[in-house]
């Protein structure tokens, strides 16, 4: 099991908030087709993101 730093839950989080966001307004449009962005965070260290900032 992969343990995660509290900056990397939180980019999560932060993450999966803005997706939420995001596609409720895509809701509100009729979208049919949308992209979020990746949130899991172990897949984003191998990028070298760890953080928000």
């Amino acid at each position: 099991m992969t343990v995660f730093t509290a900056d990397q839950l939180a980019l999560k989080a932060h993450i999966e908030a803005a997706n939420a966001e995001f596609l409720a307004k895509c809701e509100t449009k009729g979208s049919t087709a949308v992209m979020t962005t990746v949130s899991d965070p172990a897949l984003l260290a191998e990028f070298g993101v760890f953080s928000i900032a």
